[in-house]
């Protein structure tokens, strides 16, 4: 999935670190948020997440730990 608004400013709802995209794919798959991990390197990826109620994990720690 990715956010379809290309033309600058890039503040719309489905960009990171708003919500509009997690919340889609919440309900598109039924996910449960507290059973999910969001895997980034940045620190618009951990506010996401944070605000979805997701676990964050960085993506090196991710990687390296075998959590994939």
């Amino acid at each position: 999935m990715y956010c379809p608004h290309r033309v600058p400013p890039i503040t719309c709802y489905c960009r990171k670190p708003q919500f509009g995209m997690g919340v889609a794919l919440i309900e598109r798959y039924s996910l449960n948020p507290k059973a999910c991990i969001m895997v980034g390197d940045m620190s618009t990826d951990r506010t996401f997440a944070e605000r979805l109620g997701m676990r964050f994990v960085l993506a090196s720690e991710f990687f390296r730990s075998g959590l994939s």
